[in-house]
């Protein structure tokens, strides 16, 4: 069917290839995008498939040439792999919680995807939902789908795992935006620049994206040469860097770090510019009294920083400034950052901020 092929099994949790950037995965489809059938009956009209079009719709917003067109036309229970056309369905086969099966033809300079299958396991708790409470990286109980599939789309696009930065290759359920109670999956600027590697910057306009997550890359974990970053919350520290006394709040669902009126701290976060040109963002801080962080919150200050375009660009920074005096004592308070707080960047995605829990004592 395809002349010389060669089908390879990359898994969607974690199990990793090899400590290289995302770029460097195996393969490229030979257009520019990708046709992919949906289980209609996995995926029903409705809350679900609409839970489906808008993984696909954020998966699209990538500023490299590539793109996915779903459609909601596969009969419940008759996905399969390796039958000539690419599939996302669900199986209590597979053994992982999602697993992307590409298959290439081998042409002399490299391997040309011609047919990508995503097979998510039933036996997996899934969440279809945005609400932090309900997500495995809040202490939730459910894999968030949304992260995923961003993971495995990825796969299918021709990306590999991803180990030494911050990155939705990696550990996808905690490459999230989180502001209020919303928790949303994204792409993040490492795919993306393996995308505009593999397939050129995008030609139909401009797509430009900053964002700010309260999750940094800690580390690489895996097994039998199988790796890929690990991820964990970003932390609160006085002046000295010593980490801050904090308790795990579960109503939060995040931790609660100790501090006292007027003490200066370094506040982490982790940025990235996941959209096609070089930015230079007015980065504002904040502080509020609820989770949800606006421009109407207390403003702390401000300072610009440039996101460039080039491999390896995320960035956790950290952050020093002094809390104020006048907080009240016993009483919780959210400090955030938002990223284009002044909105002087046209976004296609505008989650900008996220946020850390304190307690004055």
């Amino acid at each position: 069917m395809y002349g010389k092929q060669m089908m390879k099994r990359m898994a969607a949790i974690v199990t990793g290839l090899t400590a290289m950037t995302a770029a460097n995965a195996d393969g490229r489809w030979g257009d520019n995008h990708v046709t992919i059938h949906v289980d209609k009956g996995n995926w029903p009209v409705g809350s679900k498939q609409t839970y489906m079009k808008e993984i696909v719709r954020i998966f699209n917003l990538n500023p490299s040439n590539f793109w996915v067109n779903a459609l909601y036309d596969l009969n419940n229970g008759t996905g399969s792999l390796v039958n000539g056309r690419s599939e996302i369905f669900m199986s209590s086969k597979e053994s992982a919680p999602a697993t992307t099966y590409n298959v290439y033809t081998w042409f002399g300079l490299g391997d040309e995807i011609v047919e990508s299958d995503i097979r998510v396991s039933t036996k997996e708790t899934w969440t279809y939902s945005y609400n932090k409470k309900d997500q495995w990286a809040f202490n939730g109980g459910g894999r968030p789908l949304e992260t995923t599939l961003l993971h495995e789309l990825g796969h299918a696009a021709g990306l590999d795992h991803e180990t030494d930065v911050y990155n939705i290759m990696g550990e996808d359920y905690t490459h999230v935006h989180c502001n209020g109670t919303s928790s949303r999956g994204y792409l993040g600027e490492d795919a993306c620049n393996a995308l505009v590697s593999k397939y050129g910057r995008y030609s139909g306009g401009s797509i430009e994206d900053v964002s700010v997550s309260a999750f940094k890359r800690v580390g690489q974990r895996g097994s039998n040469g199988q790796w890929y970053s690990d991820h964990d919350f970003c932390v609160l520290t006085d002046a000295a860097g010593n980490m801050l006394w904090r308790t795990w709040d579960a109503t939060e669902g995040l931790w609660r770090f100790s501090v006292s009126k007027g003490q200066t701290i370094i506040t982490e976060y982790t940025f990235e510019n996941n959209g096609e040109t070089t930015q230079t963002p007015q980065i504002g801080i904040y502080i509020s009294t609820d989770n949800n962080i606006t421009t109407a919150d207390r403003f702390m200050g401000s300072f610009n920083w440039t996101l460039s375009r080039s491999d390896d660009g995320v960035e956790t920074l950290r952050i020093q400034f002094a809390l104020p005096t006048n907080l009240n004592s016993a009483t919780n308070y959210f400090i955030g950052a938002i990223v284009d707080y002044d909105g002087k960047i046209a976004e296609v995605d505008a989650q900008n901020a996220a946020y850390h829990m304190i307690r004055v004592r």
